[in-house]
């Protein structure tokens, strides 16, 4: 059993581990979703900026991991993995809720979860 003071010391991954082994497909499912979110809107900022520009008002341990000519995917790639721990703070939040919200539902079966009686 672990102690209270054991869960804060888990890195990033070993938090979304425990996460997929407590709520299974739903935790993927809301990782997988958070992270397209993520791409998808971060890529829209970036793809309408220069470049250049942009990596210039990075941080240098951020925008010496980037190659300019790479283009805006590139740059997107970077500044997604750079969110990573807001990113597992949300799907922290956010799995148990869903989990919770998806169980009464039909999806609960092919997502793993038991529907809960009245």
């Amino acid at each position: 059993m672990q102690e209270e003071g054991e869960d804060k010391e888990k890195g990033g991954g070993d938090k979304l581990k425990a996460l997929v082994s407590k709520y299974g497909k739903v935790a993927l499912l809301s990782h997988f979703s958070i992270q397209g979110f993520a791409y998808v809107a971060i890529y829209s900022v970036v793809s309408g900026m220069d470049v250049d520009a942009l990596l210039q008002q990075l941080p240098e341990a951020i925008s010496s991991r980037v190659d300019p000519s790479a283009g805006a995917f590139a740059v997107t790639f970077v500044l997604v993995k750079a969110t990573t721990p807001i990113r597992l703070l949300i799907d922290a939040f956010i799995t148990p809720k869903l989990a919770d919200v998806l169980q009464n539902t039909p999806l609960a079966g092919p997502l793993g979860l038991s529907k809960q009686t009245p």
